[in-house]
């Protein structure tokens, strides 16, 4: 199978993570007075395995009935940075961020966008469960025609 080769803003994103997420950590600290512990958010999927997300960090909590968060990192190009500086998300990572809600059953996905000429954006996004309804019909229907055409693929002579 052929892999995406990664551009180099995808490298370079990958190896500015580390840098951004330790501003992030310095920002969410100021949002609230308190020291966020994250930790790597991993592969999660739902428990029929069907859909899958992979979040940077997972927000650790400690105590009892608190909002399961996710963090979502972006060290993008200074245009697109720029870009969310002056316009905000708009609706760019909106199926991202709440199929991320979806799978991993998170209440809140935190946005950092960092660049290390610019000031960060941040922006967070609660559940909307009117979009995941929607979004949960779209990913269902995706499946059913993956399998459906996996299935005639596997009838056709030679494969394997």
């Amino acid at each position: 199978m052929n892999r995406l080769k990664p551009t180099e803003w995808m490298i370079r994103g990958n190896d500015l993570e580390p840098v951004a997420v330790e501003h992030f950590l310095v920002h969410a600290r100021g949002l609230d007075g308190n020291q966020m512990e994250l930790e790597n958010g991993g592969f999660v999927t739902t428990a029929d395995g069907k859909f899958g997300c992979s979040p940077d960090r997972v927000v650790k909590h400690t105590g009892g009935n608190q909002p399961r968060e996710a963090v979502e990192i972006k060290c993008p190009a200074p245009w697109t940075h720029v870009g969310y500086l002056i316009d905000g998300l708009g609706d760019s990572y909106q199926a991202q961020v709440q199929g991320q809600m979806l799978i991993g059953g998170y209440d809140v996905i935190h946005f950092y966008s960092y660049h290390p000429e610019f000031p960060p954006h941040y922006a967070y996004t609660l559940r909307n469960e009117k979009f995941i309804a929607k979004l949960r019909i779209h990913l269902m229907r995706f499946v059913d025609e993956l399998e459906a055409a996996e299935e005639k693929l596997k009838g056709m002579r030679g494969w394997p």
